[in-house]
């Protein structure tokens, strides 16, 4: 299946606009992210930690791959798992990397953006990012990379 494929497709009783589509695919990631508002998630979206990471996903990996398929997370968070350090690196040689490379790198580099923007500026609430459980903040970054991905394509 590819992130095209998982697009949220409109229902053949009840057609909705593209607009309502991404309305309810930001309530959805907003209530599974424990975000308060829709505008608290959206902050978090745009956050420098967030989009830097998606901006290094984007070009490594979508550029390459005009047609990518969905990785599989369970895979991304094992590598984590290996490898922690390589996707925390600086400037790793992603020369043989595959879409599970690439979906850990976003996720690491997310995670530990959010937590080091939070700890310069004091306090922010990221919903569940604030969460310490790898597994779960995981899941929930490659909700968002998910989310990224589609609304790149539709743009």
């Amino acid at each position: 299946m590819s992130y095209r494929e998982d697009s949220a497709t409109p229902s053949p009783v009840r057609v909705r606009s593209a607009q309502q589509v991404v309305q309810a695919e930001q309530e959805q990631l907003r209530r599974l992210l424990d975000f308060d508002t829709v505008e608290e998630l959206l902050e978090f979206l745009n956050s420098e930690a967030v989009a830097r990471a998606f901006l290094e996903f984007r070009s490594d990996y979508l550029a390459r791959n005009p047609e990518p398929n969905a990785p599989n997370f369970n895979d991304a968070m094992m590598r984590i798992g290996q490898y922690p350090a390589l996707y925390r690196s600086r400037n790793p040689d992603k020369h043989d990397w595959d879409s599970a490379d690439h979906v850990a790198r976003f996720i690491v580099r997310a995670y530990d953006g959010a937590h080091a923007q939070a700890a310069q500026q004091g306090h922010i609430h990221w919903g569940g990012l604030e969460e310490e459980d790898m597994a779960v903040a995981g899941s929930q970054l490659f909700e968002v990379l998910s989310y990224l991905v589609r609304r790149s394509f539709q743009q």
